[in-house]
């Protein structure tokens, strides 16, 4: 079986009074820090989902864990299964 490298990208827009354009982005950047919570119910958000950004080979697993507790690896790197079968972490 193959790993793939897949990211999640999110497009959104917000119309935000300001006496700059260095104020405006200020005022959202803080107002949506560590991702916003319930004030992004005020954002609009135009276009979100997954893309594939690479195949990273042939994932095979390891006989031993290694130092780092990787358990598997293709010609790319080295990685640990995740909480869920079928999802890895890079180390």
């Amino acid at each position: 079986m193959k790993l793939y490298k897949v990211k999640y990208t999110q497009e959104s827009e917000a119309f935000v009074q300001a006496e700059s354009e260095e104020e405006a982005i200020e005022f959202i950047t803080e107002l949506t820090e560590n991702g916003g919570g319930d004030k992004m119910s005020s954002i609009r958000l135009n276009e979100c989902g997954w893309f594939l950004e690479e195949e990273l080979g042939e994932l095979v697993e390891l006989e031993a864990e290694d130092s780092w507790g990787n358990t598997h690896k293709t010609n790319w790197g080295r990685y640990v299964q995740g909480d869920y079968e079928g999802l890895y972490y890079d180390a």
